[in-house]
């Protein structure tokens, strides 16, 4: 008699624990219906699948309580946004005991500037509690890095040699095969537990933690905040490897701010930079350099396994609609043409 209890135990248990997955895949549906990143009908109607890398914790933590924002991608991806998620969940979820992460930034040129505000901000509020090194890669690495707090012992900076073009555009371009340089040939003498990287010209003005944590993990373009994909810059000639066509690509992805495990990040690294250098050996530079390319990884080879909203990076000199309740990070309002002779 127990037994039978317990087999009718189990055949519940079974049944109701798929209905729970279900019922939060079918929230996004629901959300749909006034979600202004999906306003096309075609949009709504794309396959879902479950992307390689997939956390059911990380799924569970981000909770879709927001019915003014879409908080799950079609691949059941969760969108971080404020609302969504128990900070103590995550951090318990991700505890800070033994975990490395690094977040790698770019300074080269005039950008040496931006440096000592961005590690003020980011030794404040990137990842408080964690062990954290902030790579700074540079064509003056033996000049001594501003001396900021970074918020605790095991949080400390690096300076590493970046080579400085002449041509702005050249020095984003070769930052990939950096990072991806620097990540093969274990130049840090350890492996981190996740590997971000940052435009330097940032500044984080709110906690950024352990809800950003996923294996491959990107943002949101704040500029395509509430637009249709009709208007997405993406690259659009088919001579390019970053190419895509009118009815591909779900969602604008920024290039400013993106990371993961290192395994995912070398994956899309070198297929990247692998494009990149096929497009230049015939002349083709994508409309919007690496960005480009990331919207093409992200849209056909590899979608991200978590997304951030645009709270995670802002403009500073844009008013927040209704629906981003604040900045956590904004991009810092600069003169392009003193920085690259660029306007």
């Amino acid at each position: 008699m127990e037994k039978k209890y317990l087999l009718i135990l189990l055949v519940i248990t079974l049944v109701l624990l798929p209905v729970h997955f279900l019922q939060k895949i079918f929230t996004l549906h629901k959300q749909c219906t006034n979600c202004f990143f999906l306003q096309e009908k075609h949009m709504v109607k794309e396959k879902s699948f479950l992307t390689p890398g997939f956390n059911m914790d990380e799924f569970t933590a981000i909770q879709q309580t927001r019915v003014d924002v879409l908080t799950l991608t079609p691949w059941i991806a969760p969108i971080v946004w404020d609302g969504t998620f128990d900070p103590a969940v995550v951090h318990a979820l991700h505890p800070p005991d033994n975990l490395s992460i690094i977040l790698a930034v770019f300074v080269v040129g005039n950008y040496w500037s931006f440096l000592q505000p961005f590690l003020e901000s980011a030794g404040k509020y990137f990842m408080p509690g964690y062990n954290v090194t902030f790579v700074v890669l540079t064509e003056r690495v033996g000049e001594n890095a501003p001396t900021v707090s970074l918020g605790g012992p095991g949080r400390t900076v690096k300076m590493m040699q970046a080579e400085k073009f002449d041509a702005w555009h050249e020095n984003a371009l070769r930052r990939m095969p950096r990072l991806l340089q620097m990540l093969e040939d274990n130049e840090l003498h350890f492996k981190p537990d996740y590997f971000f990287t940052i435009d330097v010209d940032m500044l984080f003005k709110a906690e950024v933690g352990p809800e950003i944590l996923s294996d491959l993990v990107t943002f949101l373009h704040p500029g395509y905040f509430g637009t249709s994909r009709s208007h997405f810059p993406y690259e659009r000639r088919q001579a390019s490897l970053a190419y895509l066509s009118q009815t591909q690509g779900t969602f604008y992805f920024g290039g400013a701010f993106y990371g993961g495990h290192p395994e995912s990040v070398i994956a899309m690294l070198r297929q990247c930079w692998a494009n990149l250098q096929d497009d230049a050996s015939r002349g083709i530079i994508a409309v919007w350099n690496e960005e480009s390319h990331l919207n093409h990884y992200f849209a056909l080879k590899r979608p991200p396994t978590l997304v951030l909203s645009p709270e995670y990076c802002w403009a500073s000199n844009w008013a927040l609609p209704s629906q981003v309740h604040f900045a956590r990070v904004f991009s810092v309002a600069k003169n392009n043409f003193r920085l690259h002779g660029k306007r």
